[in-house]
């Protein structure tokens, strides 16, 4: 297996580092590689540890701090850390843990300025007919 492929592991520590470890190991039972998203979870296990908790919980507070745009961040990376820590407080409610989840509404939009292309009638009927002219080949049975 290339190094791409192997799955990274990190070592949790403190009052939520066994959640987390069994949320990622849940994660990757169902096939997903989840290794960016545990990256991000032990830096937010680092995180967590400067407000001593002293219950396993995710309190309004220490969520909203962590998911606070940081300088030179891209929205795409705040959006990845607001997702898997979304997916960790979903987990830690399946287990009764107590737990402050944030809104989708905090994703946003990821393309501001996208403007679709509406095809003509004309342009429509030219590439049908140009899909419907593609000839069928038996040694390609699949490519019509």
């Amino acid at each position: 297996m290339g190094k791409k492929n192997q799955l990274k592991e990190f070592k949790y520590s403190g009052i939520l580092g066994s959640i987390i470890k069994d949320f990622i190991n849940e994660k990757r039972a169902i096939g997903l590689k989840y290794n960016l998203q545990a990256r991000i979870l032990k830096r937010f296990n680092t995180f967590s540890k400067s407000f001593d908790l002293s219950e396993k919980v995710l309190s309004k507070d220490i969520v909203e701090k962590w998911l606070q745009k940081t300088p030179n961040e891209t929205h795409q990376n705040q959006k990845l850390r607001i997702w898997t820590i979304r997916q960790l407080g979903l987990y830690m409610q399946r287990h009764g843990y107590e737990v402050y989840i944030p809104s989708t509404d905090m994703l946003g939009c990821t393309r501001t300025n996208f403007v679709p292309y509406i095809f003509t009638e004309e342009e429509l009927t030219k590439f049908f007919k140009q899909a419907d002219s593609i000839v069928f080949q038996k040694q390609s049975p699949n490519k019509h």
